[in-house]
């Protein structure tokens, strides 16, 4: 399977995202570090680097398929890119909220962050492993 490559837009979005989680991080509680957000931007981080260390590398042209189903991988991928969206959108309405609605949506961002891990850490297993499920 060919990975596709990041495009450099994607790969600014992701940077926006981890100064958006670190600026997050210190309107919570300046004296703390939040290990979920950590754990988020690690994985942010990790996509960016991954990406850039095969970036230089020839990639095949995508076979044609006749069937056009998605594979576990795809639909994974994308499922990890919806949650780094939804979490990207949380943070523009914590931003912009007024103090009462923010506690309830920085629980929302939480838990879209606790997604993200979760896909993360299994597209990391699946790669590892060199699955093509």
């Amino acid at each position: 399977m060919v990975k596709k490559k990041m495009s450099d837009e994607d790969k600014m979005l992701l940077r926006k995202q981890i100064e958006s989680l670190e600026k997050l991080e210190k309107k919570l509680n300046p004296n703390k570090k939040f290990d979920e957000l950590d754990e988020v931007k690690k994985i942010m981080d990790t996509e960016i680097e991954e990406e850039e260390l095969t970036e230089d590398e020839e990639t095949e042209p995508e076979p044609e398929q006749e069937d056009q189903t998605m594979s576990y991988l795809e639909a994974l991928t994308i499922a990890v890119q919806m949650e780094a969206d939804a979490i990207e959108h949380g943070l523009l309405l914590i931003e912009l909220a007024p103090e009462g609605d923010a506690k309830n949506l920085i629980e929302i961002v939480n838990d879209e962050n606790d997604h993200s891990v979760i896909y993360n850490k299994i597209l990391r297993r699946i790669k590892k492993r060199g699955q093509d499920i």
